[in-house]
């Protein structure tokens, strides 16, 4: 993926998480211990310091500030959970399969990832990794072909 980007990720996780916070009246020193992660984890995403935070703490801020990972992430880089009853979790659902072969590309390509980076992951985990990346690859690409950068950075999360 290229870096405008993951600017354009990082500020919609930024305004997000902001926007959250103040909408449950806590802190950011409030939100880090609520969501048991270490001090300065999520000061430093809000400062543009961490500029790819880990699954595991995006994860526990979504938990925290009772949303999913797609509300942070928006619908375009989400995979790693499972929506909670979110507008982009039905649109997901309500999305018609229309291109076979893009999915067994993305299936493959995730597949090769997982396997070149040693990851273990369960099956739901995976399919929802296949999903992003064919939904993303879809939507971005007119001659549906896998976004393998999207793809390998969607994996590169998960470490």
């Amino acid at each position: 993926m290229n870096e405008q980007a993951n600017e354009i990720m990082q500020t919609r996780v930024q305004r997000e998480i902001q926007t959250r916070m103040v909408a449950k009246n806590l802190s950011v020193a409030a939100l880090e211990k609520k969501a048991g992660l270490r001090m300065s984890a999520v000061r430093n995403i809000l400062r543009g310091q961490s500029k790819r935070p880990s699954a595991e703490i995006l994860q526990a801020i979504a938990r925290t500030l009772e949303c999913s990972l797609t509300d942070l992430l928006g619908e375009n880089y989400a995979g790693l959970t499972q929506p909670h009853n979110s507008e982009s979790a039905q649109a997901s659902k309500s999305c018609p399969f229309e291109h076979p072969q893009l999915f067994v590309e993305a299936s493959q390509v995730i597949t090769d990832l997982l396997a070149e980076k040693k990851h273990n992951l369960k099956l739901n985990q995976v399919l929802e990794l296949v999903e992003q990346v064919y939904l993303y690859s879809q939507h971005n690409d007119k001659n549906n072909k896998v976004d393998k950068k999207f793809a390998s950075w969607v994996v590169d999360r998960l470490v």
